[in-house]
């Protein structure tokens, strides 16, 4: 299962929830001690990147 990363709008929490992709966001972040009930927002992060093969050197660079 993927982990999603999500932060509360309220107390500023950043979570991380593994769920399937079908199950629903959650609302509100219950589940700190104590509860604060404040709502819940995806956190998107940028994807990691790796060039890789012969056409590329340690600066991004390829063959002339």
């Amino acid at each position: 299962m993927p982990a999603y990363d999500y932060k509360c709008r309220k107390c500023g929490e950043v979570v991380e929830i593994r769920k399937r992709i079908d199950d629903p966001h959650p609302a509100f972040h219950y589940f700190s001690d104590p509860p604060c009930d404040g709502a819940l927002e995806q956190v998107i992060h940028a994807p990691a990147i790796r060039f890789k093969g012969p056409g590329f050197y340690v600066n991004d660079y390829g063959k002339g």
